[in-house]
């Protein structure tokens, strides 16, 4: 046999090995994927030709929705849609009914001076603080507020465990899957990606429960070559991440993942197209725009619109607001109007959004989107309804 076909075969073998080990992102693996959408089977060609959200039209959204909002950054911000309650589904009010009391506070704020309804909140729970008492942290948001549980260090929790957290009145479950090395110590017996094989009976657990996994939290920010940032600088371990979650997500097509963030997939106009592939792979997959706002800037704002209204089925509204409200209200009253200035309107927002940031142009989403994103899904999502302002899990 000759060198030359010797080495042909030692290639396709080394191609195989990585196939099979899965090393290769699945969308490479095969120029076809099957996902069932309203009882059809749909295909997401290699070109990733977008696939319409239920009730969408048309694929051009600019036409669709076209951008004309005067740019107004130089008047102060009041929301032209104060009918639109408005669902904070990414928060950690934890268990303190202190922070849980200055939420409220900052609801009664945005809705004297900008006229926006900040109506209720989804609390994910915090490593400090953390909930002991649903029933308390709901009595004290006079019903505004519903809770997940929260696990930093990755509990593997057994079936029994999920029917008692659904018991104590728990909406979902949210883990954090950031880079280890940026909370554990020592991470030799860690588990340290989303695909470990030791939480396969937890997610066939949730699955099987209902449960969803609420505001997963996937790598962390992974910016453009000039710009990576401090949160997670490679792009191999970014990549990494992202791949570990979309082999749970393709596994485990019954639970339904939230992913928090966005699964920081804004941070290059390439990361954003990845996520368009996932949502039309993945119908068990949504997203939250929580702490996302500072990085728009990074990103084609004609690309960002159009994401934010060919998806906008998929996406919740969420800030990552803490226990900083506290001992500022007014302070974050305006750092929530920052977020809704950015979503309703052409206005160039100074501060950036949530997390402050360089300066970014508003998006003047539609109204049509904008129902959706503040408050529909989540309601729709998790199987919750408001009534009267409070916010209830439906049985």
């Amino acid at each position: 046999m000759s060198s030359t076909i010797k080495n042909k075969i030692v290639a396709a073998l080394a191609i195989a090995a990585f196939v099979f080990s899965g090393s290769i992102p699945a969308f490479a693996q095969s120029s076809k994927h099957k996902s069932s959408r309203k009882g059809k089977q749909v295909t997401a060609q290699l070109t990733m030709e977008p696939t319409q959200p239920a009730g969408w039209k048309s694929p051009d959204t600019a036409k669709l929705y076209p951008d004309t909002c005067a740019d107004r950054s130089s008047e102060p911000y009041v929301s032209r849609y104060p009918d639109i309650p408005i669902i904070d589904a990414h928060t950690h009010a934890a268990g303190k009914c202190s922070t849980v009391k200055s939420y409220l506070r900052v609801s009664e704020i945005i809705k004297k001076e900008y006229h926006s309804d900040l109506a209720c909140w989804i609390n994910l729970d915090k490593w400090v603080d953390p909930i002991t008492s649903v029933d308390s942290i709901v009595k004290a948001s006079d019903c505004r507020m519903l809770c997940s549980f929260g696990d930093y260090d990755v509990h593997i929790y057994t079936a029994r465990e999920i029917a008692q957290k659904k018991k104590e009145g728990y909406l979902g479950c949210k883990f954090w899957f950031g880079p280890y090395y940026r909370r554990m110590t020592d991470s030799t017996h860690l588990i340290k990606y989303i695909d470990d094989p030791r939480l396969a009976t937890m997610f066939k657990a949730m699955e099987k429960s209902g449960m969803p996994m609420t505001s997963l939290h996937i790598a962390d920010p992974n910016g453009p070559f000039s710009d990576r940032g401090e949160w997670c600088a490679d792009p191999v371990f970014f990549w990494g991440q992202i791949r570990s979650l979309e082999n749970v997500v393709r596994k485990y097509p019954k639970l339904t993942f939230v992913i928090a963030h966005g699964a920081w997939l804004n941070n290059q106009d390439a990361q954003l197209d990845y996520m368009r592939y996932l949502l039309d792979t993945y119908p068990n997959l949504y997203i939250d725009i929580a702490a996302t706002f500072q990085y728009y800037r990074l990103l084609d704002r004609n690309n960002l619109r159009d994401f934010m209204i060919r998806y906008a089925d998929r996406i919740i509204y969420g800030t990552d607001v803490s226990d900083e409200s506290e001992g500022d209200p007014e302070g974050i009253a305006a750092r929530y109007a920052r977020t809704f200035r950015i979503l309703e309107t052409a206005d160039t927002v100074k501060g950036g959004g949530f997390f402050s940031g360089a300066d970014v142009k508003g998006l003047n989403l539609p109204r049509v989107v904008l129902e959706r994103i503040y408050y529909k899904n989540v309601l729709r999502i998790y199987s919750l309804s408001l009534k009267d302002g409070k916010l209830i899990m439906e049985k």
